[in-house]
């Protein structure tokens, strides 16, 4: 697992939050009693950074609704954007600074206020670099059927399925 960007879906973990839900209806992400259950499942699954999930989730949604919608779920987001904010978190990053406006951004997405889309684009430019070459873990993603990477990849996306089903 890993980032390769400061954009809050620029990371594994996201990732496989998101995937189960790119098939769901829009109606579900409009809906507070299943949106509640989209984010308590995210942020209490056995991830190694569950902040990276909620935020991951919450971005995702953003880009299909107006951030109204999410208003049900804000003090998880909230939560998630605190435990972010951590100096010791910051610390982790190559470059703190462009963390913490990748999280401003963010921060004022939720807000309902227009951000820049290059901007946008920037935080979260290695996801597209990554799925455009199917890289994983550093390394081009082998296509091939029962592929270590792929089976590994597979379970992953599993993984966050069973925790958004429950």
């Amino acid at each position: 697992m890993g980032s390769w960007g400061c954009g809050m879906q620029a990371n594994d973990t996201a990732l496989d939050y998101i995937s189960p839900l790119e098939n769901r209806s829009l109606k579900t992400f409009k809906a507070g009693l299943a949106l509640a259950r989209i984010f308590r499942n995210a942020e209490l699954c056995g991830s190694h950074d569950k902040n990276w999930a909620v935020l991951g989730v919450a971005d995702w949604i953003l880009d299909r609704v107006p951030a109204k919608n999410l208003k049900a779920v804000r003090p998880i987001i909230d939560r998630a954007l605190r435990g972010e904010r951590t100096e010791g978190k910051l610390k982790g990053w190559r470059n703190p600074q462009e963390r913490k406006d990748a999280l401003s951004r963010f921060q004022a997405r939720l807000d309902g206020k227009k951000i820049d889309k290059d901007k946008l684009m920037g935080d979260n430019a290695g996801l597209l670099v990554r799925i455009c070459m199917g890289v994983k873990n550093g390394r081009p993603a082998s296509r091939k059927k029962g592929n270590a990477a792929n089976s590994g990849r597979r379970r992953d996306q599993r993984k966050g399925a069973q925790c958004l089903s429950r």
